[in-house]
């Protein structure tokens, strides 16, 4: 069961995937992710969330089944933790990124040739958002992070607490039970389920590890993989400089919802709105030291 479940996790990611690169092939039009229903598009999603959930219910209960001479405290540590980390996929599943609304976005204000400006969703693009192109979203998200195949969802301003902790979560389950299979090896298949969970171990633990350090330097992984993209994220050398580092204790403030300024509520367009909310007491203009001010036009 252990190895059904691994096997389900690549089979939602690589579905996701392969319906995502069709919408690529085909000419515009044919199959593009506007013109297909969206109750389509939430069954898709309903049924890869489905048959994970299936499949971990039931890896878990048959894992747990199976034990022999395993104290309770382990037992209920595990399904504990089996709880939480379910609890994080459902929540990063069914909540919305950040989606960019046109009522709340001042699109009326923003001239159609602006880069900014988001002619498929018809919004203005706050600050450090990102237009999704996958073929189950389409739409653009608030301090954008990445689309993430495992959930069928974008991870955003909204969300990106519920991934970081469904990353912790998953990575403690997948070591608990690891520890319960070596207790409990006597087959073939345990060896190989013991195997395939390592693997994983080490996978997972390398995103969240990845997590925490842009966490706490204030990125974003579409801004560390793309930065190029994006002129504020430049000195006047043109040089990688990112002003909205503030320090690892007041990055992690405002990720957990805490500070001042909040991507989601607060729309950031310019420099100038975000340099009254970091609040640097060294800098008149509340920008960190150093920092060089560039223009956003062609920045997004």
């Amino acid at each position: 069961w252990i190895l059904f479940e691994m096997t389900v996790y690549r089979v939602v990611e690589s579905s996701s995937r392969a319906i995502s690169w069709l919408g690529t092939k085909f000419p515009r039009g044919w199959l593009d992710n506007r013109y297909i229903p969206s109750p389509v598009k939430r069954n898709i999603q309903n049924g890869n969330a489905v048959l994970w959930f299936l499949a971990f219910s039931l890896g878990h209960a048959f894992t747990w089944s199976n034990l022999v001479d395993t104290s309770k405290f382990v037992l209920r540590t595990s399904q504990a933790v089996a709880a939480l980390h379910a609890a994080c996929f459902i929540c990063c599943f069914l909540l919305d990124p950040g989606t960019i609304k046109h009522q709340d976005s001042n699109s009326e204000r923003v001239d159609p040739e602006d880069a900014r400006y988001c002619s498929t969703c018809n919004v203005a693009r706050p600050l450090r958002s990102k237009h999704c192109s996958n073929i189950l979203c389409n739409r653009c998200v608030a301090r954008f992070d990445h689309h993430c195949e495992w959930t069928n969802n974008c991870v955003g301003a909204n969300n990106h607490i519920y991934f970081l902790l469904l990353l912790v979560f998953c990575d403690t389950d997948m070591i608990i039970c690891l520890f319960l299979l070596f207790s409990n090896l006597g087959s073939i298949l345990s060896w190989l389920s013991c195997i395939f969970l390592l693997l994983t171990i080490i996978f997972v633990w390398h995103l969240l590890v990845d997590q925490i350090r842009l966490i706490s330097r204030n990125l974003t992984l579409n801004e560390r993989f793309f930065s190029e993209r994006y002129e504020y994220l430049a000195d006047s050398n043109g040089m990688f400089y990112n002003p909205f580092d503030q320090g690892m204790v007041k990055n992690w403030i405002e990720f957990l919802g805490c500070g001042e300024r909040r991507w989601l509520k607060d729309h950031v367009y310019t420099t100038e709105t975000l340099s009254s909310t970091t609040g640097d007491p060294e800098n008149s203009q509340g920008m960190p030291s150093g920092y060089e001010e560039t223009s956003l036009v062609n920045g997004l």
